[in-house]
């Protein structure tokens, strides 16, 4: 989730229901961090607090040993480890002793895969109540974590996302304190109130009370998130996966909240109300393909996406052709194909070129165009800022997350303003420029003629 979004809240309430349920009695369990100092003034700290405010006290119902790291229940029998995951000290190796059948780790972004991997392994004391919990941030595509449980299907995991504005609680207050108090904000066409500090959001009257959201998080937090440059709200404030902080992305100051597609296309839709196009990058054991659909006006949106992992370009072309099939119900021979002119070249083997090849195997023309790097570029950025009909001209569809990431900042340019070969997201962005190149910049607008009627 976002920052301030109640993931640490929600790990505290979990702990106190397992630490003091009878049904989860004898549990050993380890919550973890990068920094144990920062562990004890958040997750720890958080918790003894909570124990106190329910009369649950420290040496009669639970004791403290804070020079072995855990806690203790004297009734339940249920003890809570903690410990830091830094690679700097390993102290996570110290557990190699201990078996768990429960494990919450905050701050999982910050952690390396090879402590997650040393920690998850203890996780296999028998018990009826078996879980692990993990709170982060988001992460870009390229990190251990999304690699691992979004892209590698981690077995029995289920990914819980929350922005910012989830963490609140439902208020009554009175009208007449609400109308004498409460000043109107307005952000990205949604309306809230303002008292002092805190924002809220009404939904509904009763009586003599006004039924609002009350936001935890101070109101002026929010409007310093807000005034943040997209990729940045988009990670930290509404939990989306991604980068933050990029500085140097290629497209960073053209790409804004209106080039995310925000409506649907079915199937049905993309057979008779768009052109599709398709982009291919022949990328040495990985392969490129993005999906571009052209609506009435001209709109470019990139709905669709797949990158090749380890696999020749036939196999990929395969992977999506079905892909065209089973997902959007289009044969490869209703979309029209752009690829690297590169594929013109023949291979040192046989003497056929990759482009012949894929004619050859599945009657697939793909057209190649010369495409300067610095022009088509310009032409994206172009793209991204022009307006056609009060939507811009070039759109991300959520459903392709590396392209939107891209776009986000991790198209990135080098020292000379140009793109970045960096093996993964440098092959979508080739894609894209092909296909909007060779859609945008196609020779047949050239000879277009506008019929009127004579009068």
């Amino acid at each position: 989730g976002g920052k301030g979004s109640a993931k640490t809240t929600v790990a505290v309430v979990i702990l106190l229901t397992l630490f003091f349920d009878e049904k989860y009695k004898n549990s050993q369990i380890l919550i973890a961090r990068e920094s144990l100092r920062d562990l004890k003034n958040t997750l720890v700290s958080e918790f003894r607090k909570k124990c106190a405010e329910i009369g649950a006290k420290q040496d009669e119902v639970f004791i403290v040993k804070d020079d072995l790291q855990y806690i203790e229940n004297l009734i339940t029998g249920t003890k809570i480890f903690y410990l830091s995951l830094s690679d700097k000290n390993q102290q996570y190796r110290s557990v190699l002793s201990y078996e768990f059948n429960v494990v919450i780790i905050d701050e999982l972004d910050r952690i390396s895969e090879e402590a997650f991997d040393e920690v998850s392994q203890r996780m296999r004391l028998r018990s009826d109540f078996n879980r692990g919990l993990l709170n982060l941030n988001p992460v870009p595509e390229t990190h251990w974590v999304y690699r691992k449980f979004v892209k590698g299907n981690y077995p029995q995991t289920k990914i819980i996302k929350s922005s910012s504005y989830d963490n609140y609680i439902k208020v009554k207050i009175p009208v007449s304190v609400f109308t004498s108090k409460a000043k109107p904000y307005v952000y990205d066409d949604k309306e809230y109130y303002v008292i002092g500090n805190t924002r809220y959001e009404v939904i509904g009257r009763e009586g003599d009370y006004i039924l609002a959201k009350q936001y935890n998080l101070s109101h002026s937090f929010y409007v310093e998130m807000e005034h943040r440059n997209y990729a940045f709200k988009r990670v930290m404030l509404y939990g989306e996966w991604g980068s933050a902080y990029v500085d140097d992305g290629l497209y960073t100051s053209s790409f804004s909240e209106n080039n995310v597609f925000k409506g649907v296309i079915t199937p049905k839709d993309l057979q008779y109300f768009y052109r599709v196009y398709a982009g291919l990058d022949f990328g040495f054991r990985r392969p490129a393909f993005v999906l571009l659909a052209e609506d009435e006006w001209g709109r470019l949106i990139v709905i669709d996406e797949l990158l090749g992992e380890n696999i020749s370009t036939l196999q990929f072309i395969d992977l999506v052709r079905r892909r065209l099939r089973e997902k959007w119900r289009l044969d490869a021979l209703q979309v029209e194909w752009y690829g690297d002119i590169a594929g013109r070249q023949a291979s040192q083997s046989d003497g056929v070129s990759i482009i012949s090849r894929i004619r050859q195997e599945y009657n697939i023309d793909v057209i190649t165009n010369k495409v300067p790097i610095l022009d088509s570029v310009g032409l994206l950025r172009e793209l991204l800022e022009k307006d056609i009909r009060n939507q811009k001209a070039l759109q991300i569809s959520p459903d392709a997350p590396i392209s939107m990431a891209g776009f986000l900042g991790e198209f990135k340019m080098d020292d000379f303003g140009k793109p970045v070969k960096d093996g993964y997201y440098d092959h979508i962005h080739d894609a894209i420029r092909y296909v909007v190149w060779g859609v945008a910049r196609q020779s047949k607008y050239d000879k277009f003629k506008v019929i009127v009627p004579e009068y």
